[in-house]
């Protein structure tokens, strides 16, 4: 129990509406009590009641807005992928620090990963113009990559 939920109920197994109301959330986490019930079929003070009890036993962590990057000036994001990066294949090693710093000269990285059998994956969102210097920057990283990868996605427009 959390200290700043004293009267939080005790922990309970999750059951089919507990995941029928985490796929509404999942969807739109700003979703009605009303709506959510109406498609789990219960009332929504049943449903009030089994969030409140998810998100008191940390079954629910947060209630995340992700916004558009497009509103920043963004107009791609990258998928980078660095296949078998992080077994010792070359001499030349290059820190996952550097790497960001690198990728950071183009944009913003929003996320990073090790992945299994030594790989690694970022995903930047690009300034604009930052597409064609994207090759400048695996050129550099194929001192400590085997294999690089990577792809583009449009956001969309505000």
């Amino acid at each position: 129990m959390t200290s700043s939920n004293y009267f939080c109920k005790p922990k309970h197994e999750i059951d089919t509406f507990d995941l029928n109301i985490i796929r509404c959330l999942s969807r739109d986490c700003r979703a009605s009590y009303t709506k959510i019930a109406s498609i789990v079929g219960v009332t929504p003070n049943a449903i009030k009641e089994r969030i409140s009890t998810m998100v008191c036993n940390d079954i629910i962590q947060s209630f995340i807005v992700n916004v558009n990057p497009a509103l920043f000036g963004y107009e791609k994001e990258c998928f980078l992928t660095l296949k078998h990066f992080y077994k010792q294949t070359t001499t030349k090693t290059i820190s996952e620090d550097d790497i960001i710093k690198q990728l950071n000269l183009l944009g913003d990285v929003r996320l990073y990963a090790k992945l299994l059998e030594g790989s690694a994956i970022f995903v930047i969102s690009l300034r604009p113009g930052a597409e064609d210097k994207i090759g400048l920057i695996c050129e550099l990283l194929k001192q400590s990559a085997l294999d690089i990868e990577y792809t583009f996605m449009n956001y969309r427009p505000i």
